[in-house]
Parts: C-alpha cells; structure tokens; sequence
C-alpha cells in the first residue's frame, strides 16, 4: 500500500521508524515482516520501497494504531506506512515458516522485529505475482534447502488455491528452462526449483 507523498524508504529509513515505532510502546511486542521492506532489511536488497508489510504482530497492527498514527504524523508519512495487508498470505507458506524467521537488530527496547526467510519471501512474491513482484524475483537466486521449501509450498497451496500453484509451477518451469539454455547464469549459483515432481530431490 501506497502512503501520502510515496516517500521512499531504504534499509536506514525503515530502522529509524521502526526505533521510533520501539519508543512510544510502553510493553514487548513483536512484528513479522514480509514483501520488500523484509528483503531490504534482511537480504541486501538495494530498492526502496514506499512502505512495511506486515505478516503477524502482536499486539495486531490495528491495536497499535495509535503509536503509528504519531509516527506517521511525525514523519508525514500515510497512516498506512505499516500495514498488514499481506496477513492472508500466511496460509500459503508451510507450518513451520516461523523457525525460519531472521531477526533484526536495531536496538530496540520493546520491539521484536523479524523478517521472512528469502525462501518464504520467495513463495510470497510468487503467489503475488505482481510486475512488481516478478522483478524481485528476478534478483533471488535460492540454495538447494530454500528451493525444497518453496517446493513444498507450492505442494501445500495445490490443496486449497490450485490455479495459483499452476501458475507458480509454470513460472519456475519457464525460468528453469531460461538457464538451462543459458549456461552462464549457472556459474557459482543454484537453480530456482522445477514444479511438483520434476524437481530435483
């Protein structure tokens, strides 16, 4: 979701808010974040972004609406610039996607900040689907366990969103068969995995 005046925002621009965020709470809390903003804060990515997705919080992100509301004011950013639009997309990853969650250190007091593995990431922006979302998959390369991952997502959202799985699996077809033609963008990295029973084991 887009804020007021899309401000832009990189890896130091989201620690400050978040620090911010972290001052005015006055118990723990914890949120889960996914989309862009966690692979510029987990995975080196290089492109801002114009706001943070929020997998899961606690407490929810409707609950500390007031603390975003003074930040957002403070910063002039839109009430939305933390959002958890993203939260239905939880189902589509595999149970255990939580013990692979990477934290972030930012010296915070209260806050809990973790983000999605780039396997998990991964699955998200694939089931998405959006120009947006194919551009950074073009930046992610996955080793053979982050691959079995998204291999095994693919196989859990075939048993409630099957035309979605379709689509993943074709993608991932399409870019294997890219690199097998193109043997130099083999060179020092691993393969995206195939679908469902064509992939390697």
């Amino acid at each position: 979701m887009a804020h007021k005046n899309q401000t832009l925002l990189n890896r130091e621009d989201m620690i400050l808010l978040l620090k911010s965020i972290d001052s005015r709470l006055n118990s723990s809390a914890t949120i889960v974040i996914c989309g862009a903003a966690a692979g510029i804060l987990a995975h080196n990515w290089e492109r801002p972004t114009v706001d943070i997705d929020v997998l899961g919080s606690k407490p929810t992100v409707s609950e500390m609406s007031g603390i975003l509301k003074q930040v957002a004011k403070d910063q002039r950013l839109g009430e939305d610039f933390v959002n958890d639009g993203p939260k239905g997309f939880s189902r589509y990853l595999t149970e255990d996607f939580k013990s692979r969650l990477l934290e972030i250190k930012g010296d915070f007091k209260n806050l809990n900040v973790y983000c999605l593995s780039k396997a998990d990431l991964f699955v998200m922006k694939l089931a998405s689907f959006r120009q947006q979302d194919l551009e950074d998959l073009s930046r992610m390369d996955l080793n053979i366990n982050e691959r079995e991952i998204v291999a095994r997502s693919i196989d859990k959202i075939s048993t409630f969103d099957p035309k979605t799985s379709m689509r993943m699996q074709y993608f991932l077809e399409e870019k294997n068969n890219e690199r097998s033609c193109n043997p130099e963008m083999e060179k020092g990295r691993d393969c995206i995995p195939g679908p469902s029973g064509g992939r390697e084991r």
